[in-house]
């Protein structure tokens, strides 16, 4: 498969990513891999206006030659997407029935997953205008000039886009406590480039309260690439955020170097974007920290009033992180040099500002939502309960006032029937009926979502983790039960030809058939097969981080579950190829409490069977949970859209401030563990109206070992 080239690999690396995990050059790759693959075969019919795909494929290839960032090749494969989409996946299936090479079939197969998703649709409706335009360029006899051209015009397009998006994404978006005062954040409907942040910042002491305004800074000089900037200035307080490279930011010289231990400690974290908060003295000098007084100068006018850099606000962060996703994952990076920009996209900073704003804001507002969060932490509780209280075991006494009947009654309202409470740390919802809803059962239990106590203070209360996890335990999981039942696609190649067919005609059809629930939850006891002694028989013992836990001997007939935890995810690559992977596989038993019949629970796939087999799930955030349950992100419950949103005050740039800090939202220390109760033969019924093969328990249990291990499910 010929390679993308992309001419911006700077700008992929500030952003911590190579170009492939780019979306668009993500999409550009998969496009050319199947072109490559169908052009070779026999399949090299003519498409509309008269091309082969063997030409098709020369000529995007062409066009990457020409345009090194893909916005050329986007327009042409814009132009032939529907046709050429249509014969790849006659190509593609031909290629499926008479390949045995796996890796291949695999590969062709995440490449068509990939321009199959809703994600690929929408990113072609968000570049219609420009692909429109680029066509028509095309069509024409360019040179390299009016090239370069079209591609600088581009700038334009994307950050008007990027407003737009970030703009109605925040819509949908619950914010921390401490929005920006509350308060209607006016949007500039004008999108700004500077040649440098002094005039921008000149630009930022013109702008009215409560409002945001996204800027392109393109530098004065070859070695630094354009970059976004965003505003924010509300009630005061105004914060400056970019996503400059890392290697070239313009105030690298002026900011104040921090110790190598905050230098590893930002290094090691998660966030991937640089962070300016200026500061600014009485004698108009901009400072990037407390300390620096020989900081970038403000030509004239009065000093911005902003906040150091350890007062930014949680909701400022997570408006920043947003803006910056959307420009990381849904559009292209700012191509090199200055461009020539119409003036009516983008407003100059020679633009005489003073009759600008009136027009700019318009009528255009929209409300920042706020969520205020009670605090119920331990120490909270633990302030009730009098004096002679030990703070360190309070945790417990805290936990336990979660298993009330009152909490009983609440969750039956939320309509949940029943669930199993465990003291200590943790709390556990069952979707069904446990014969034993209150009761200890020697640390484990059979519930289906569990929610583990947080190490810290809570900001949650009792009944909010109730009522999240009532949401989740109504949940069908459809999509992933579907994906445990067809784990063996590899040794059901004719089997997996009919079943991505299928997939294929529903997501080019409609997708309400993937929310059918396939069974409901309920109860049921089961009792311990030869088959699973010998199976426990086959694993090390506990002391070698395997086994079947301390509950040896195990013997035929007794009525206790075992269960495979799937521990450890690739977090990154599950929510954003469609798999769902995990890197180790450790077998452990859940004991009965009083009597084993009271942890037993049903097939979540087929009640009348008994669950041999359990399967954890552990979602790490917000977007691997909306993936796992089948569902939009606009559709997960307010406070669930808080779920692993961790936001660190910046990554290597920041290694020159101080101080660094780590900035939680409430449900950041919370896991969830999504449970999937199994039977073999309920699973083996659904096989074999397939016209699939039959599975054993271990075989099933094989089966799902090499799953994991070569990456994970392929969700539907």
């Amino acid at each position: 498969m010929t390679e993308i080239k992309v001419s911006q690999e700077n700008n992929y690396r500030r952003n911590g990513m190579d170009k492939h995990e780019h979306m668009g050059h993500h999409i550009l790759a998969a496009w050319m891999g199947l072109l490559d693959f169908a052009g070779n075969r026999r399949y090299d019919k003519s498409l509309a206006r008269g091309y082969t795909v063997r030409e098709l494929y020369r000529l995007c290839e062409k066009a990457n030659e020409i345009d090194g960032t893909g916005f050329l090749t986007f327009s042409i494969a814009y132009d032939f997407y529907r046709p050429t989409l249509e014969l790849l996946s006659v190509s593609y299936f031909d290629a499926l029935s008479r390949s045995g090479d796996f890796a291949e079939i695999k590969r062709l197969t995440n490449e068509m997953d990939i321009l199959f998703t809703e994600d690929f649709v929408q990113a072609w409706e968000s570049q219609k205008k420009y692909m429109s335009e680029g066509v028509a360029f095309y069509r024409k006899t360019l040179s390299q000039d009016e090239i370069s051209e079209a591609v600088e015009s581009q700038a334009a397009i994307t950050a008007v886009r990027a407003r737009e998006c970030v703009k109605n994404s925040l819509k949908h978006r619950v914010l921390c406590t401490g929005s920006l005062d509350t308060e209607n954040l006016r949007v500039c409907s004008d999108i700004f480039y500077f040649r440098g942040v002094s005039s921008m910042l000149r630009l930022a002491k013109e702008l009215p309260d409560s409002t945001m305004s996204l800027s392109v800074i393109f530098p004065e000089g070859e070695k630094v690439d354009p970059y976004f900037a965003l505003i924010v200035k509300s009630g005061g307080h105004l914060s400056l955020f970019t996503d400059e490279p890392k290697h070239e930011h313009p105030l690298q010289s002026r900011m104040r170097r921090n110790s190598r231990s905050i230098v590893n400690r930002i290094d090691a974290s998660s966030f991937p974007y640089e962070i300016l908060n200026l500061v600014s003295s009485d004698n108009e000098r901009v400072l990037t920290s407390e300390k620096d007084s020989t900081s970038l100068v403000v030509e004239s006018g009065k000093p911005i009033v902003v906040s150091k850099f350890s007062d930014i606000s949680e909701s400022s962060m997570m408006f920043m992180q947003a803006l910056f996703e959307q420009i990381r994952t849904d559009f292209h990076v700012l191509p090199k040099g200055i461009p020539s920009l119409p003036t009516s996209i983008l407003k100059t900073d020679e633009t005489d500002r003073s009759e600008l704003f009136p027009v700019a804001l318009a009528e255009e507002s929209y409300v920042l939502p706020v969520f205020d969060m009670e605090n119920t932490s331990r120490e909270a509780f633990a302030a009730t309960q009098g004096e002679n209280l030990n703070l360190e075991t309070s945790n417990n006494l805290w936990m336990e006032s979660f298993f009330k009947e009152e909490v009983k009654q609440m969750m039956t309202e939320m309509g949940v029937s029943n669930f199993l409470p465990l003291g200590g740390e943790s709390v556990f919802l069952l979707p069904g009926e446990v014969k034993h809803p209150f009761g200890w059962v020697n640390g484990h239990n059979s519930g289906a979502i569990k929610f583990y106590s947080l190490d810290d203070d809570i900001v949650l209360s009792p009944k909010e983790i109730m009522e999240d996890g009532a949401w989740l335990a109504r949940q069908n999981y459809a999509s992933l039960l579907k994906a445990v039942v067809h784990a063996d696609y590899k040794k059901n190649r004719g089997g997996m030809i009919q079943f991505m067919a299928d997939t294929m005609k529903q997501r080019i059809t409609a997708d309400s058939e993937f929310f059918t629930p396939l069974a409901d939850f309920s109860e049921s006891v089961y009792t311990l097969t030869k088959e699973d002694v010998q199976l426990s028989k086959s694993y090390p013992s506990t002391s070698n981080g395997g086994g079947f836990d301390r509950y040896e001997p195990i013997s035929e007939g007794r009525s206790v579950p075992c269960r495979w935890n799937f521990s450890g995810s690739k977090a990154y690559r599950f929510w954003s190829e469609g798999l769902v992977g995990y890197k180790s596989i450790l077998p452990v038993l859940i004991h009965g409490g009083e009597s084993a019949n009271e942890t037993s629970v049903a097939c979540c796939i087929n009640p009348e069977k008994k669950a041999r087999v359990f399967l954890d799930i552990y979602p790490n955030n917000y977007l691997e949970l909306a993936r796992v349950l089948g569902i939009n992100i606009e559709d997960l419950p307010e406070r669930l859209k808080h779920y692993g949103c961790v936001v660190y005050t910046g990554n290597s740039i920041l290694s020159r401030l101080d101080p660094v800090e780590n900035i939680n939202t409430p449900y950041d220390d919370l896991r969830i563990k999504i449970r999937l109760c199994l039977s073999v033969e309920a699973i083996n019924e659904i096989r074999l109206g397939e016209g699939l093969s039959k599975l054993r328990l271990v075989d099933f249990k094989e089966t799902l070992e090499d799953l994991f291990e070569s990456g994970g499910f392929f969700l539907t």
